[in-house]
């Protein structure tokens, strides 16, 4: 399982609410390839290459 230590403007309060978005973003994206969601009003790239899952997230007013 992915592990994200840090949200730079605190969005989730507590570590289950956290660890729920976790969960939901890796289950929607851990088969794809690569590609731009919209989850939780945050725009999200990723890229997955075999073994590793980079994120880049930011919010819906961004461009991506």
């Amino acid at each position: 399982m992915m592990e994200i230590d840090f949200y730079l403007n605190n969005s989730y309060v507590t570590l289950k609410e956290q660890k729920d978005f976790e969960k939901s973003l890796f289950n929607k994206t851990h088969k794809g390839s690569g590609d731009v969601i919209l989850l939780d009003n945050w725009t999200i790239v990723y890229r997955n290459n075999v073994d590793l899952l980079f994120y880049v997230m930011g919010s819906t007013n961004e461009n991506e």
